[in-house]
């Protein structure tokens, strides 16, 4: 990363920053995901704060960007679908 070769960090110290933005963009991702959620925010929520979602966040690998990006898609499908239906049954009172 820059931002190791900027600060002069060794290996270790380089992993554990990867570590940490990773967790922090899962965290960012995720949260957005779930804003979108009307129904189900605080059943993905739960799941996705059990131990080893979060081992899987916080580890340097794609892993923890492909559960955030699959909760993202599932926001958006459960908001659009959730906003579609309030909209159609307005339109019918």
């Amino acid at each position: 990363m820059l931002i190791a070769k900027i600060i002069n960090l060794s290996i270790a110290r380089t992993y554990y920053l990867v570590r940490i933005c990773g967790l922090l963009s899962w965290v960012a991702v995720r949260t957005y995901g779930i804003s979108k959620m009307d129904k189900f925010g605080w059943a993905a929520s739960t799941i996705l704060l059990t131990p080893l979602s979060l081992e899987i966040a916080s580890s340097v690998s794609a892993d923890g960007m492909t559960v955030a990006l699959s909760v993202l898609c599932a926001g958006t499908l459960v908001g659009v679908n959730g906003n579609h239906s309030a909209n159609y049954t307005k339109r019918l009172i």
